[in-house]
């Protein structure tokens, strides 16, 4: 939690990417996987990242497959960064968030698939935007039928695909590739931003 309303001031993300990247710097040692999803609250954190030239991290990996058209947010790209700035390894998934199930089972029989699904599933960080239910379900262009569950059912917030009401209850559940809410039960370090 940082001061201000990011509503009235967008450099709120920034305080906050910068307060989160110093908490990851309190969990994080060389032989660390941290997983990242995308979007423009975990970039924040990437961007508030110092650069360190010794080793911080063992690996970064993408924790969901990639959304949207704004490259620079997707969980790839951001693991990527991230990388770089803890030099550490990393893992790319190359995949759309959401796939059908036949496309999804040709995919995960690529090596390079199955050694980033691998290692995403042994990381002990994860650094998890939160956002407004609404807003990614236009991001993630859910059916007209979905956003009107979502609408009456009242979903304010958005994780990992899970869509909650104000009093925490999953009311929707996306089918997305990667980590998903049963994960987080494993993962030591949980960083959401």
């Amino acid at each position: 939690i940082v001061q201000g309303d990011y509503d009235k001031n967008v450099a709120v993300k920034a305080e906050l990417g910068k307060f989160a990247a110093k908490v990851l710097m309190t969990v994080v040692n060389e032989k660390s996987i941290i997983a990242v999803t995308g979007g423009t609250t975990v970039a924040s954190v990437v961007d508030g990242m110092s650069e360190y030239t010794t080793k911080k991290a063992c690996m970064v990996v993408p924790a969901r497959g990639s959304i949207g058209r704004d490259v620079e947010t997707q969980s790839d790209i951001l693991a990527a960064r991230l990388a770089e700035k803890l030099s550490a390894e990393y893992r790319l998934l190359y995949i759309p968030d959401a796939m059908s199930s036949r496309a999804l089972n040709e995919v995960m029989n690529e090596p390079s698939i199955r050694k980033t699904m691998s290692s995403m599933n042994k990381a002990d960080i994860l650094i998890l935007g939160l956002g407004e239910a609404l807003e990614m379900a236009r991001k993630r262009r859910v059916s007209d039928d979905v956003y009107k569950i979502l609408v009456d059912k009242k979903a304010i917030a958005e994780a990992f695909g899970y869509y909650f009401d104000k009093d925490g209850n999953v009311v929707y559940e996306s089918n997305l590739v990667g980590l998903g809410f049963e994960d987080l039960k494993r993962i030591p370090n949980i960083i959401a931003v």
